[in-house]
């Protein structure tokens, strides 16, 4: 089958690394925001906790963003931006389509049950604009940027002692 201009919305699923980026984030806002409100409202938790817990509380709270800017910034960054077939930027993010080409190397059991049941035709789309492209591209080169000038500036913090 071929597509109108080679794309595909809606059938994309998650690889193994694409779930631990998913799911990564629901363990460390819980340790992050519970450390974090127990140290914001020390009446509170002095109340109910030992004092020992503050001490627990900064570790764990210190120790968990440290490992939440270490994994964005290596396991996220390379799966997703430089990875040598997606680099500099992947734009499945921003236009919700991604090439049937990509989706085909990179879902092959996916895209073979969508051929093998005839339903891969109802899921192709026509590519995105060029403007969407674009729009995409300055976006996305954007936020890399940002957050690479975040990561200076944790490293700065972190190694400084600060």
């Amino acid at each position: 089958m071929v597509p109108r201009q080679g794309s595909a919305a809606g059938v994309r699923p998650l690889t193994y690394w694409e779930k631990f980026d998913y799911w990564a984030p629901f363990w460390g806002v819980t340790i992050i925001g519970v450390s974090g409100l127990m140290m914001w409202l020390p009446s509170l938790t002095g109340t109910w906790l030992p004092g020992w817990v503050f001490n627990v509380a900064a570790i764990f709270h210190g120790e968990e963003a440290f490992l939440a800017v270490v994994f964005l910034f290596t396991v996220h960054f390379f799966n997703n931006h430089f990875r040598p077939e997606k680099f500099p930027l992947e734009l499945v993010m921003f236009t919700g389509k991604i090439s049937l080409e990509d989706f085909r190397h990179d879902h092959a059991l996916e895209y073979q049950r969508l051929v093998d049941s005839g339903e891969l035709a109802k899921h192709l789309v026509d590519a995105p604009s060029a403007p969407m492209t674009l729009a995409s591209k300055v976006l996305g080169f954007t936020l890399i940027a940002a957050g690479l000038a975040l990561l200076a500036g944790v490293a700065v913090g972190f190694f400084s002692g600060g």
